[in-house]
């Protein structure tokens, strides 16, 4: 219990440190973006088909059918809101309060992530780390940052030191808080769905972007790191 509880603390305060200096860590990669993106799009995409997609199958048939639900859910939602967003977004104001939603909706959506972190630890140690890796990254190189956030409110030390400990509040929240398999499915299947939605529209470079190379690295590492965890 005690090793479940500090690894759940640890892994909340790694993802309080790239949120606080994610605009370092973005100025530190952006030589290697295109390399970075492809390598964690690989990773990410070989733990949807590798180790994902069997754990939603193996609840019952309604937890399974909540987790694609909810899964959908959290596409169409991003989606909505990304559209929304540019399209609303002219003027100094409007930026701003766009950006005091975005916060919101930011501070919200990772400290649900920091829920589901905690009880995929609970079902496996392994498990949760697994989870927590694409998390790490994607946190660190994409949109989920607060690099995607107003200046005004980012450059608020106090609002950036709450939006930066969004996940471990969510990850202290959880640790007394027992969720039933249909609610912890629905919660996983939408966070799930909309971290599809961020790799396929922000995390997957387009085109003549990226490196085929270390997308197929990033397959192949992690392909071997999961198949590993079986046997």
């Amino acid at each position: 219990m005690i090793e479940f509880i500090v690894v759940s603390i640890f892994l909340g305060i790694i993802l309080v440190f790239i949120h606080f200096f994610c605009d370092r860590i973005h100025i530190n990669i952006s030589a290697h973006k295109m390399k970075t993106a492809s390598f964690t799009a690989g990773i990410f995409v070989t733990y949807f088909f590798l180790h994902l997609m069997p754990e939603i199958y193996k609840g019952d048939i309604t937890t399974t059918k909540f987790a694609l639900l909810f899964g959908l859910i959290g596409f169409t939602l991003f989606h909505i809101v990304e559209k929304h967003t540019y399209k609303k977004t002219r003027g100094y104001s409007l930026k701003r309060r766009l950006g005091t939603e975005h916060s919101i909706a930011f501070f919200l959506y990772h400290l649900v992530i920091g829920i589901v972190i905690v009880n995929l630890l609970r079902i496996d140690l392994l498990n949760g780390v697994l989870f927590f890796i694409p998390i790490m990254l994607f946190t660190a190189i994409s949109s989920l940052s607060l690099k995607g956030i107003h200046d005004v409110i980012v450059s608020n030390r106090l609002f950036r030191t709450l939006l930066s400990i969004s996940t471990l509040v969510g990850i202290v929240f959880a640790l007394f808080l027992t969720l039933t398999p249909i609610v912890y499915f629905s919660v996983f299947g939408f966070i799930i769905g909309s971290l599809i939605y961020v790799l396929v529209m922000d995390a997957i470079p387009k085109e003549r972007e990226g490196s085929p190379l270390f997308f197929l690295i990033g397959v192949v590492i992690y392909s071997i790191i999961i198949i590993l965890t079986v046997f």
